[in-house]
């Protein structure tokens, strides 16, 4: 995909959503606080990121990446 850019600017609300819900837990799977019982807040971060709009942004992309792999 060498020379593709994603165009999120019709997502950023989505975008800036995704974010936070990210940042809320980044620091704790980051750095291990849970130790090997990770999965449950990986969990609830993902569920929180689809919540805010995962699904919407990866459409979006592939969308767009489809559209630039039409083009080669």
């Amino acid at each position: 995909l060498y020379g593709f850019r994603g165009d999120l600017s019709d997502l950023s609300i989505e975008v800036s959503n995704v974010s936070a819900a990210i940042e809320e837990f980044k620091s704790q799977l980051v750095y291990g606080t849970k130790g090997s019982n990770y999965q449950p807040l990986y969990d609830q971060m993902m569920s929180k990121a689809k919540t805010a709009g995962l699904q919407k942004i990866k459409d979006a992309l592939n969308k767009q990446v489809q559209g630039f792999l039409a083009k080669k």
